[in-house]
């Protein structure tokens, strides 16, 4: 399926504009990699787990 693999990359100023003109407020706009997901889910789990 074609669907899947299709990849979309903003620069940070589109994707700030797309997000306002949605509506929403940004607060903070920050750079984001995607090797911090295992830490980030496991301190979620964590923070679930124990409050």
């Amino acid at each position: 399926m074609d669907e899947a693999e299709h990849k979309r990359r903003y620069t940070r100023r589109a994707l700030v504009t797309k997000v306002e003109s949605a509506g929403f407020e940004l607060v903070d706009v920050t750079s984001f990699s995607h090797g911090h997901l295992p830490a980030a889910a496991a301190r979620q789990a964590a923070w679930r787990r124990h409050g």
